[in-house]
């Protein structure tokens, strides 16, 4: 079979290309939901199935006669066809690479599985002191009557000789248990006995905040343009610093085009605490900063707003202080 004969064969042949393509496009999928998912494979899978169909129209294309199709006719034909299945490879592609990042990010904020419970340790009563003079101040006997009394105890242990004198055997006070706790900042008291210190939580926000945020970002993502100084956090935070980097990767999510590494890290006079969202003024009111707030005070933090000239009129930037 000579290699024209097998283009015919392959290219020509609507019943081959239609398992071949969905073919391509299934295996594309099913790498996308392996653990873990295979995304460069399911781009080219995906790649391969636009290549094989723009191959198979353009050959139609190229067998068509004037007759039967115009020379207008196969130009728009092929502008049609082709526009659409360049703008699904282009779709498809970007749709890829947004689950590579929210995979990114998942796994970048896994949580640790939970800690088994400590048990609560069992602590004997501390025992009530003896309020009988004869419990407080034990009798004084000399050694003859202490042995006359032990041998008519070991008699009578219930009871006593008619005549004789009940003297109660003596007790050991036990000593007393000190039961003073402290507890520690943020802890826990379970019981009396056991003192838990829950994990502080951390600074920023949770998975499903930074996805909702990526989510809520994209419609105002402008590739061109670049936020250098979108994000700045204090140096030598490591909280601050890790709020900045989660954000950083959201926004890269979204599609918004943040250089380097994302941030910047400055020295501030005084103390920043918390979040802090800058504008050029107060009736600035910059594409995607409303969604940045909203998605804040979902996640308990509520950020305060701050008017600086030097920030230009359609942007905002976020200064991310240390935890409160």
């Amino acid at each position: 079979m000579s290699l024209e004969t097998a283009l015919e064969w392959t290219l020509g042949s609507w019943t081959f290309l239609g398992v071949v393509i969905p073919l391509f496009i299934f295996l594309g999928l099913g790498a996308m939901g392996l653990t873990p998912p295979e995304f460069t494979f399911a781009k080219v899978c995906f790649s391969l199935a636009v290549t094989v169909a723009m191959l198979s129209f353009a050959r139609w294309l190229a067998s068509v006669t004037n007759e039967s199709l115009p020379l207008l006719g196969r130009v728009l034909c092929g502008f049609l066809l082709f526009g659409l299945l360049g703008a699904s490879w282009v779709e498809v592609t970007r749709w890829v690479r947004e689950r590579e990042k929210m995979a990114i990010i998942a796994s970048a904020h896994a949580e640790p599985q939970d800690q088994p419970e400590s048990a609560t340790p069992l602590v004997a009563p501390t025992p009530t002191p003896a309020t009988s003079e004869t419990a407080q101040r034990p009798q004084q006997t000399t050694p003859k009557a202490e042995q006359k009394l032990t041998q008519q105890q070991d008699q009578h242990p219930t009871g006593t000789n008619k005549g004789d004198t009940a003297v109660p055997k003596r007790k050991d006070k036990q000593p007393s248990i000190n039961q003073n706790m402290t507890n520690s900042p943020g802890g826990m008291q379970a019981g009396r006995d056991l003192i838990v210190n829950p994990p502080a939580k951390p600074w920023g926000l949770s998975l499903e905040h930074l996805t909702r945020l990526a989510q809520r970002e994209a419609p105002y993502a402008r590739p061109e343009k670049k936020w250098g100084d979108l994000i700045t956090c204090p140096l030598g935070d490591p909280d601050s610093t890790q709020f900045a980097v989660n954000l950083v990767t959201s926004f890269r999510t979204a599609g918004w085009n943040l250089p380097d590494s994302g941030f910047s890290q400055s020295i501030f006079s005084g103390n920043p605490v918390g979040v802090f969202v800058k504008v050029h003024s107060q009736d600035s009111h910059p594409l995607g900063m409303s969604e940045f707030i909203i998605t804040l005070r979902e996640a308990g933090i509520e950020p305060q707003g701050m008017v600086e000239e030097s920030v230009p009129a359609d942007e905002f930037q976020i200064v991310i202080g240390h935890k409160p």
